[in-house]
């Protein structure tokens, strides 16, 4: 099985930017410790981000630094996995915010993690990529509806952040 509607993009913010948002997470993310369903990881910003501060910085930073190219996004979740026990099992989003055809990125940073992507209903993953420190994995906007993802534990060196950029989400 292929899975398909996914781009990766290498390397998209210069070091003394990617630096800048390697710091804001650390001293203004409210990242809050998760220990229960599919995940273990601490995690920030999730749920309704309207009219939160911090949340409208990030999202004027991604759009001064041409993100704005690779999707509409008006939203985003932080996570943290602080080792490589850290992990987010099968899923799709979605749940009550998130509409149909909404289009996500993922913006990583720190350690080198795999995320695995699976065809609904389907048991084994039919894609794994390595996701480096300032790249840049965008899915189509129907990808949601086709496919899950994971991120399993494995062996990293050190911590790993996630921003997830996306198109506004209406309850």
């Amino acid at each position: 099985m292929s899975v398909t509607g996914y781009a990766i993009d290498y390397g998209v913010l210069p070091q003394a930017e990617y630096d800048y948002l390697w710091e804001f997470l650390t001293v203004h993310a409210p990242y809050v410790r998760v220990e229960a369903g599919n995940m273990r990881m601490g995690k920030a910003w999730h749920g309704d981000n309207e009219g939160d501060a911090r949340v409208d910085s990030l999202l004027e930073f991604f759009d001064r630094n041409g993100l704005r190219q690779y999707l509409a996004f008006s939203d985003l979740v932080a996570l943290r996995y602080e080792t490589g026990d850290d992990f987010v099992d099968w899923h799709s989003d979605g749940g009550e915010y998130m509409q149909p055809e909404t289009q996500i990125a993922l913006f990583s940073l720190g350690a080198e993690r795999v995320i695995q992507f699976r065809a609904l209903g389907e048991t084994e993953p039919g894609a794994s990529i390595r996701l480096r420190a300032n790249d840049l994995l965008v899915m189509a906007s129907d990808f949601q509806e086709r496919y899950q993802h994971r991120v399993p534990p494995m062996e990293c060196d050190g911590e790993r952040r996630v921003v997830t950029l996306f198109t506004r989400r209406e309850k």
